[in-house]
């Protein structure tokens, strides 16, 4: 007959052990996905004004400046807004890319910057450089 005594205190040890790495795990898998799957946002201001926030859905993409002198469209720089990461379930560096605008307009409507002009991006798509503006239409 075994010990009780001996048996008891063995599972408790194994179940120390087994909890042990599985709370550790979890965390690991938690630091990774964040850590990849999360796209991050560093603001630089530009512009001593500030504006109330809109909603994102009013932040008009512009890939260049000359789109914003077209039309008598006059604009302040509000801010720079650079994002890194990788976006979550990308397939492709497209929808990646497209990500990155997407955390850049929510950045800028927080700022109250109704446009975002896209300055640069690197070829895998893991980071972007935008400029936020605040523009509008001389009569």
């Amino acid at each position: 007959m075994k010990n009780p005594t001996l048996h008891t205190a063995t599972n408790r040890l194994r179940w120390r052990l087994v909890r042990g790495k599985l709370m550790k795990r979890p965390l690991v898998v938690l630091a990774t996905f964040l850590f990849v799957a999360c796209l991050r946002a560093n603001v630089e201001p530009l512009s001593a004004n500030t504006y109330p926030p809109i909603h994102e859905s009013e932040v008009l993409v512009f890939f260049s400046f000359e789109e914003l002198q077209a039309d008598s469209m006059r604009y302040e720089r509000i801010a720079l807004i650079f994002t890194m990461g990788q976006a979550e379930s990308s397939v492709t560096s497209t929808s990646n890319q497209q990500q990155h605008i997407s955390k850049a307009r929510k950045e800028a409507a927080k700022l109250g910057a109704n446009g975002i002009v896209l300055q640069s991006s690197d070829d895998s798509a893991t980071e972007a450089t935008v400029m936020a503006v605040r523009w509008w239409v001389e009569h």
